[in-house]
This record gives structure tokens, C-alpha cells and sequence, in this order.
């Protein structure tokens, strides 16, 4: 619909520059992809960052309206900002859509702008924390650094800490998704008349603000956290593994095989209603009905989480199968296949409890400080 609607304002144009129009477009259409969810994103997103810039054409024939254009880009007006932008300058819209394209693509890991030099890994990460709504910010700093006069640092620490915020946005639900298009606008208007330093302070100051505090954070990392929110259960279990990484040890945690990840969250104490009889001997002594207090009380904590290649094939097992299973060649499959995060579980020699309340403990404090979003923090 918004592509259509688009292209029939591009031809509306002079007939001499149809075919610039359209090469323009279609090389925005390649860095963006064919997700439609993707293409409409960037447009408010490019819509929302710039939004000053945008509506000063247009304010002197709108009753002098701080933004006539629309206070934020949304599904319901995009179409309608978009055909006034083309209808009064198509070659400066499009000029700067493309540029914005460019780097908007970089963000979605489409191309290698020099543009992110140094910023791959932040930015790889925020896609997978699901930290899309700040794309906007990111994107304007990216199309401004030279104006705001930010360096590869400045840039690297503001990626790293929208990274922690939305560890903590996405397990606590703080602040709602719903106030984070203003969120981000509210830090851009900040921006223009900062430079270096001072923009990273600026944001740094605004998230901490709005951030669930530690207390918040911890009693979610220590709670049933996977029932939370998997996804960011699993940005953090594959975080703490990832820290104690080098480059000779280095392993692909968000390898993807057949549209799905090799490596998933594992419950070490199982997870199914059906729990075996040799999980219930080892955990509750035998009592069934323990067992399934256990179960309910514990199986989603921190400390019963690993990450695993083979989680299919550990499944219900034992406790001794799990840790010391191999493949065909011999290699360590199980919980001794070498992470760091499995380092406790490789020794243990049974699993309880109390070792699941130790093991939780010991990773919420190792979160506490990876994903800290004050002054120092990680």
C-alpha cells in the first residue's frame, strides 16, 4: 500500500526525471529488503529523526505550525506525509531517503558503511535485544556525526548502552513499549545544538532515567525469567557465555540453521509435565509431588538455564547423561562441551535446589554488572 501509493506520487512528477525516481527507489528497496514491516519502520523511523528538518518547508503555509507535516509519523499518516514531501521536492526527498537508506541498512547488517566502522557488534547485538525503536536515534547520529562532531567512541558507548537499556526495558516492561517512539524523539530534540561528549551524556542521562533501576532488574533476573521473556533470557545466557570468549574459543551462539538457532535455551531440571522418575529420585528424593513443586517453583529461574547445540538431544535425560553426553566423534555435546557458562554444571555431580538457588544467584550478579546502565557500568 505505502509502495504503491508512493510510486504513483513519484509519477506524477516531470516525465525527464521518471527514470532517476525510480533508480533511487529501487536501491532503497534493495537496502531495505522485502519485509513490508521493515520498509514501513524506516519511514517513520526516518520521518521521526528528522522531523525538524522536514516540516520547515512547510510551516509558513501551514499557519506557522511547529510541525505540520504530523507530530510523529504513524501507519495511519505515513502515506500522507510522504506524498506531500515528493509532491513539493521529489529530488530532495528522495536524495535524502537514499542516504538515510544507506545507513538504515547498515543497522539491519544489509552493508558495510564505513559509516559503523567499529559499531558491527553493538549493533548486531541491538537487533537481537529487539532494540529497533532507538534505530531512529541511531540513525540520525550516524547521518549527523560530523555536525554533532561524534567520534567512533562516542558512537561505540551510545550503541552499548542502548544495548543494556533494552536488556532491562524488555524483561521489565520499563518503560512501556508504547512510550518509546517518544522516548527517542523526546532524546533527538536534545541533540541539535550538542556536540561529542555532551550528546553522549545527553542520552546517557535520559536512559538512565527512564531504566527500570537495579532493584527492578534483579528481582527479575532472579525470578522465573524465562517465562519473562525468552528472548531476552537467551540474549543474556549467550552474553554471559560469549564475555569468557577469545578468539581461539570464539563460537557462533546465534548461528542459524534452517531458519531456526542451533543454540538454544536448555532447562537443565526439565521443563515437561512428565517429569522422568530419575529427575524426581535426584531432585525430591523420590516424591513425585515435590518433585512438581520443584518444578513449578524453580525450572524457569536464571540458574537452571544453559545454552545448548544438542538441546533435542539432552531433552528429558538425566542429570549424568546430560552433562557427559558426546556426538559420533566423542565430543563433548553436554554440559562439558567447554562454555563458560556451563562451567558448574561440568563438575556437579547431581543437581538440586539448592545448587539451581547458588547457580542463579552467582549469574544474576554476573548480569547485574554486564548490563549495568550507569556511569562505568559493564
Amino acid at each position: 500500500m505505502l509502495k504503491n501509493k508512493l510510486l504513483s506520487s513519484l509519477e506524477k512528477k516531470e516525465t525527464s526525471k521518471i527514470e532517476e525516481y525510480f533508480a533511487v527507489w529501487n536501491r532503497l528497496l534493495d537496502n531495505l529488503g522485502d519485509d513490508y514491516s521493515v520498509q514501513e519502520r524506516f519511514f517513520r523511523h526516518y520521518y521521526n529523526a528528522f522531523k525538524g528538518e522536514l516540516n520547515k518547508p512547510f510551516r509558513k503555509g501551514e499557519e506557522k505550525k511547529k510541525d505540520p507535516l504530523g507530530l510523529v509519523a504513524t501507519r495511519s499518516n505515513l502515506i500522507h506525509i510522504y506524498e506531500k514531501l515528493i509532491n513539493h521536492d521529489a529530488v530532495d526527498c528522495l536524495s535524502r531517503i537514499d542516504a538515510a537508506g544507506d545507513i538504515y541498512a547498515s543497522l539491519l547488517s544489509r552493508n558495510r558503511d564505513e559509516a559503523v566502522n567499529g559499531l558491527a557488534k553493538p549493533l548486531k547485538d541491538l537487533e537481537r535485544i529487539q532494540g529497533a525503536p532507538s534505530y531512529m536515534l541511531i540513525l540520525y547520529l550516524l547521518s549527523k556525526r560530523k555536525e554533532l562532531k561524534l567520534d567512533d567512541k562516542d558512537l561505540i558507548k551510545i550503541a552499548d548502552l542502548l544495548v543494556r537499556f533494552f536488556v532491562r526495558r524488555n524483561l521489565t516492561d520499563k518503560p512501556p513499549t508504547r512510550d518509546l517512539t517518544r522516548l527517542f524523539m523526546d532524546i533527538l530534540d536534545k541533540l541539535p545544538s550538542l556536540k561529542g561528549g555532551e550528546v553522549v551524556f545527553s542520552v546517557s542521562k535520559k536512559l538512565i532515567e527512564v531504566s527500570a533501576d537495579d532493584d527492578l532488574f534483579r528481582n527479575k533476573l532472579g525470578g522465573a525469567i524465562y517465562e519473562e521473556n525468552a528472548g531476552a533470557t537467551r540474549f543474556i545466557l549467550c552474553a554471559l557465555a560469549e564475555r569468557a570468549m577469545t578468539k581461539e574459543t570464539w563460537v557462533d551462539l546465534w548461528r542459524i540453521e534452517n531458519r531456526q538457532f542451533l543454540w538454544t535455551i536448555e532447562h537443565i531440571f526439565p521443563q515437561g509435565d512428565n517429569i522422568p522418575s530419575s529427575w524426581i529420585k535426584m531432585i525430591a528424593k523420590g516424591d513425585t509431588k515435590k518433585a512438581k513443586e520443584y518444578q513449578q517453583s524453580h525450572v524457569h529461574k536464571l540458574g537452571n538455564l544453559t545454552i545448548s547445540g544438542f538441546n533435542s538431544t539432552l531433552s528429558n535425560k538425566s542429570f549424568e547423561e546430560k552433562r557427559d553426553r558426546t556426538d559420533r566423534e566423542g565430543r563433548a555435546v553436554g554440559y562439558k562441551n567447554g562454555l563458560k557458562l556451563n562451567e558448574d554444571l561440568a563438575k556437579a555431580q547431581t543437581w538440586s535446589i539448592e545448587q539451581i538457588d547458588k547457580r542463579t544467584a552467582k549469574l544474576v550478579k554476573e548480569a547485574m554488572a554486564l548490563f549495568s546502565i550507569h556511569e562505568g557500568g559493564k
